[in-house]
């Protein structure tokens, strides 16, 4: 299981530049999509 999570789109340049670090580190991580078209970070946990 993955120690570190990665939330944001897929699409997002930002959540890319993220994740590029983390495989250029081989770091484990778990990527969790967030749909930010329908609000979904703007919903409650």
């Amino acid at each position: 299981m993955a120690e570190r999570k990665v939330y944001g789109a897929s699409l997002s340049t930002a959540t890319m530049r993220a994740v590029a670090c983390l495989y250029e580190k081989d770091l484990d991580f778990e990527f969790v999509q967030v749909d930010m078209r329908a609000g979904a970070h703007k919903q409650e946990p």
